[in-house]
């Protein structure tokens, strides 16, 4: 979900809450943007909202494998190698995995 999107997502959710089920979120790390928008859209959620951030990842060798197997470039960077790509997306990611709760 755009990053913008989320505060609009929950205030309807808050004001239907009774009526939705929990629900996830994802957000997409491809652009740089997104992850201080990220941070300071949920640090400002946490504030108001029940809310609780999930943090996954995977270790570099199961994602060197993947790209290998799949043989695409990393979405974070194609004029990169896939190793340079993760480093970059792991410090991209870095404040928002600090904001975690699990």
């Amino acid at each position: 979900m755009p990053v913008g999107l989320i505060p609009i997502f929950a205030e309807l959710n808050e004001a239907r809450r009774r009526k939705l089920q929990p629900c996830a979120l994802l957000v997409d790390a491809r652009e740089e943007r997104n992850c201080k928008s990220c941070r300071d859209c949920l640090t400002h959620l946490r504030k108001e909202h029940p809310i609780s951030l999930v943090f996954i990842e995977a270790n570099d060798d199961a994602l060197l494998r993947r790209y290998s197997e799949t043989r695409r470039p990393h979405p974070l960077g194609k004029d990169y190698s896939v190793r340079e790509s993760l480093l970059h997306e792991r410090e991209l990611m870095a404040p928002i995995r600090k904001l975690a709760d699990l």
